[in-house]
């Protein structure tokens, strides 16, 4: 017999080429498109309130394929779907989802479909000997199924945490993710769960807008990289576990244009009922065993929200290899037929709408956290002066203070040779990318030899000076300096890029989370394996790194 369907879905659904899509039959599919529920049977439970520990640390942290140990606190409603033979003590975590009412639960419709059985009493269960990879690593007999919730450590489980499965409910158009897309499922309880829950979208102005885009954030317990292959580990109390990763880990995600996610997976269903969200350069993302997650999204207070669902891409955390969500928002009709306790939406008047001053200051304090901590130990001196029109001395240290109209000059000089990155981070947090810009060109743009001054705007820009415009009050400069080798056309020195007018980046959570990414991952390159990805910094990096942080004031003449 070839490769079980369990392990086709944890391997294929993340390949490139994803539009001829076996479906095995091996393995008896169990009956799930039950019809709606009356429209008035309704319970009297009402589902408790999410507990949101926000807000979370606008700090923004470079990530690897894995993300950062999470902390259930800050993930209400996670939930972990795992196969578990009582007999045995044995557990296959194999998908993610998220509690959204007492007794129901959000998922993805691939994580069930077409091979999941149900015995004589009507229990839910895979057999595990038609699973190569959990055969592989000893496992044996049926695996029932159980929703686990309430923790970020697998190793760290009780009797509170775990529900058995009663009932299952997959959206009827599903056939395949990328061919027929509605991947989503709804997994009802056998008991209520009295913990926190996910709170959800339920409209499209709660949504985050793209473009702009926003910052968003998935979690889970899936491989920390692609195939790197389920794995076991023994339990404290006896018996084993396996999954991706014991811990529960997360990774921040900028969303991405449809039309973007379109271009790359041609034919693929993508449109209204999906969310795309990923890097230029990869390395980060949703993986297998982080399916049927939530991907969620913040509100003005730092709490968080349920946007998404894991759905499917290609090769996870590779080049454009997008992720692509399920919409919640788009299905809350159908998942409202079957769900009868209320749900807690979002509320869309304390949603942070992605350029307003309560969504972007925060994200370039962020911004500048993370670009501090990275280029910590750069051995290069960056100087970055305004030289105003007026003759005014520029200030040695402390605050730039302009009036609103002044004509000014950014001169900058470094003691290392490389490629220069300046950006402007205004009173309203909005990001601007003044260099390299569109009047740059040749084979080393943005270059910068040592003992060089480079002086903005330079002889070719048709205009000489730039002016102190609104929003008044503290903004910064950041000039960064980068090694020659640094993939500058990958996303700073992108031909789009190079191409647009000196303003506003459209996408600024895209842009800065890029940029950290990418910079991450060229000092990790160059600083060799022995150094850990949390520990990779300008100081542990091959090349010339330098950073410059410059503090402005506009006010009123």
């Amino acid at each position: 017999m070839g490769i079980a369907l369990l392990d086709w879905m944890l391997v294929n659904l993340r390949q490139a080429k994803l539009y001829v899509l076996p479906i095995s039959l091996a393995l008896a599919p169990a009956m799930f498109l039950a019809p709606p529920l009356p429209a008035n049977a309704q319970t009297a439970a009402m589902a408790q309130e999410p507990v949101c520990k926000g807000p979370r640390s606008t700090k923004l942290r470079p990530k690897i394929v894995g993300g950062w140990r999470a902390d259930i606190k800050h993930w209400p409603g996670q939930v972990s779907i795992r196969a578990h033979n009582p007999l045995t003590q044995q557990s296959f975590h194999f998908c993610g989802a998220s509690v959204i009412s007492p007794h129901w639960v959000l998922t993805a419709a691939h994580c069930f479909y077409g091979f999941v059985q149900r015995d004589t009493q009507r229990r839910y269960f895979i057999s595990f000997d038609n699973v190569p990879s959990a055969k592989k690593i000893g496992f044996e007999g049926p695996g029932y199924l159980e929703a686990v919730m309430g923790t970020d450590d697998l190793d760290d489980i009780g009797p509170e945490n775990i529900r058995e499965i009663e009932k299952i409910v997959i959206h009827g158009g599903y056939e395949d993710a990328p061919r027929t897309g509605h991947d989503i499922a709804l997994v009802k309880l056998d008991r209520p769960w009295t913990g926190p829950i996910s709170r959800i979208s339920e409209k499209a102005d709660t949504d985050p807008a793209t473009p702009p885009g926003a910052a968003t954030m998935i979690a889970g317990f899936g491989d920390q990289e692609w195939q790197a292959g389920i794995r076991k580990y023994a339990r404290q109390g006896g018996g084993a576990f396996a999954a991706g990763s014991p811990a529960m880990r997360e990774v921040d995600l900028p969303t991405i244009p449809l039309r973007q996610c379109q271009k790359r997976y041609e034919g693929a269903a993508i449109g209204a009922g999906q969310i795309c969200a990923g890097y230029e350069e990869g390395k980060k993302d949703s993986c297998q065993g982080d399916s049927g997650g939530p991907l969620v999204a913040f509100d003005r207070e730092g709490c968080p929200y349920q946007i998404g669902i894991v759905s499917w891409g290609a090769k996870c955390a590779s080049p454009k290899s997008y992720g692509i969500y399920t919409r919640v928002s788009h299905y809350i009709d159908w998942i409202k037929k079957y769900v009868n306790e209320p749900l807690v939406p979002a509320d869309a008047r304390v949603i942070a709408k992605n350029m307003d001053a309560s969504y972007q200051v925060p994200l370039a304090k962020g911004t500048i956290g993370a670009l501090k901590g990275l280029f910590s130990g750069a051995g290069h001196r960056l100087n970055v002066v305004l030289a105003r029109k007026n003759g005014d001395a520029p200030r040695s240290s402390g605050l730039e203070k302009l009036k609103l109209g002044d004509n000014y000059v950014v001169r900058l000089s470094s003691s290392g040779s490389g490629r220069v990155i300046l950006l402007d981070m205004d009173a309203r947090g909005t990001v601007t990318q003044i260099f390299p810009n569109k009047f740059v060109r040749g084979s080393k743009v943005a270059a910068l030899s040592s003992g060089e001054t480079l002086t903005i705007p330079g002889s070719n820009y048709g205009f000489d000076w730039f002016e102190a415009v609104e929003p008044l009050g503290k903004g910064r400069l950041v000039a960064m300096l980068v090694p020659d080798d640094f993939p500058l056309s990958a996303h700073i020195a992108s031909k789009d890029r190079l191409e647009a007018d000196l303003g506003p980046v459209a996408s600024p959570s895209n842009y800065v989370l890029n940029l950290i990414d990418q910079i991450h991952g060229h000092m990790a390159k160059s600083s060799g394996d022995q150094v850990k990805p949390d520990k990779v910094n300008a100081g542990s990096a091959k090349g010339a790194w330098g950073l410059k942080v410059i503090d402005y004031e506009i006010v009123l003449r």
